[in-house]
């Protein structure tokens, strides 16, 4: 399963003092992020808190470069601090990103706010051959960011508690049912169809409409010519696991026991457009690059996470396929 929709988005932020080492960290950090440097994040007519919080909601990673660009005078002792504004988007990336991935890379020197005692800094020198050199630092972030891109973690947005609802409340049960029972009953049909073997096709689309999935499930099964179908009957008072269906090879003999292909688009993906919506400013109508890129990163990793859990559970990982930006 290819799972990853572009390089993951890495904002990078410094003092206008610092651009130059900016530039050379962009560069040394080009071939695993898309880097996105403050001077070209703020928005017209908006306040530079608004823009910033905005890439913290879109952006994956963040580097915050403190260089010794003031002087301070604490306890009788001079020292050489980084720019308030630095520290204050460090400590904004933190909350809204992740602690685990927002990097504050410190010029070797450079006091840093008493707050950070004891939390390994990735302090560096421009000096090359040093053990701490700017790109050996790099070097180490570059290979931290290539680890975390693969892993997933609660975030702002719902993907991964999603993937997990989605996993345990019908994903788990239902193939543990087909294992044990093996009835499917096809829509408006009294008498079951006996399962031998079965692959639950999980279906993820390659775009995320306004309106969710229900319309690609719509166009989907239409074009694929699928039936609705259930593990119980319509009026069945118990609660059956509603899926698509499809006899593969067609030709078999339904009063023995057939392989089936079973085809699902999980409905609850709605739920990451609504949140993308509320999340972003939504006053316009047209494209909007942010929101493609959130809805993919969020496609991707709800992909991975469920991977993860069908991968652990002996009643699925052979019997269940994930597919990523499946197009009509």
């Amino acid at each position: 399963m290819d799972s990853q929709p572009t390089k993951p988005r890495l904002f990078i932020g410094s003092s206008s003092e610092a651009l130059t080492t900016l530039d050379l960290v962009a560069g040394e950090l080009a071939d695993v992020a898309s880097c996105r440097a403050w001077p070209g994040i703020f928005e017209q007519n908006k306040s530079g808190l608004a823009s910033l919080l905005k890439e913290a909601r879109v952006c994956d990673f963040g580097i915050l470069i403190a260089t010794q660009d003031d002087l301070r005078e604490s306890r009788g002792t001079t020292q050489r601090t980084p720019r308030d504004n630095v520290i204050f988007e460090f400590g904004l990336f933190l909350g809204a990103v992740s602690p685990n991935r927002v990097f504050l890379l410190a010029e070797t020197g450079t006091a840093l706010p008493s707050d950070l005692n004891g939390i390994n800094v990735s302090f560096y020198t421009l000096e090359l051959g040093k053990h701490n050199s700017l790109p050996t630092v790099c070097k180490q972030i570059s290979q931290l960011i290539k680890k975390l891109s693969s892993q997933s973690e609660l975030g702002f947005l719902p993907s991964t508690a999603l993937a997990v609802g989605y996993y345990h409340n019908f994903v788990r049960p239902l193939c543990k049912y087909l294992h044990q029972d093996g009835r499917v009953y096809l829509q408006n049909q009294s008498q079951p169809i006996h399962v031998r073997s079965f692959k639950l096709n999980v279906l993820l689309p390659a775009d995320l409409s306004s309106n969710g999935v229900n319309d690609f499930v719509a166009r989907y099964n239409r074009h694929h010519n699928l039936q609705a179908a259930a593990t119980e009957m319509a009026n069945s008072q118990k609660r059956g696991y509603p899926f698509h269906f499809r006899i593969d090879p067609p030709e078999q003999d339904l009063s023995a026991k057939v392989e089936v292909q079973l085809f699902d688009v999980p409905t609850t993906l709605t739920t990451i457009v609504k949140s993308i919506d509320l999340c972003l400013d939504s006053s316009f109508i047209g494209k909007d690059d942010n929101k493609q890129y959130l809805k993919s990163r969020e496609l991707a990793n709800f992909a991975n996470v469920l991977q993860t859990l069908v991968d652990d559970d002996d009643n699925a990982k052979s019997y269940v396929e994930i597919a990523l930006n499946i197009r009509l």
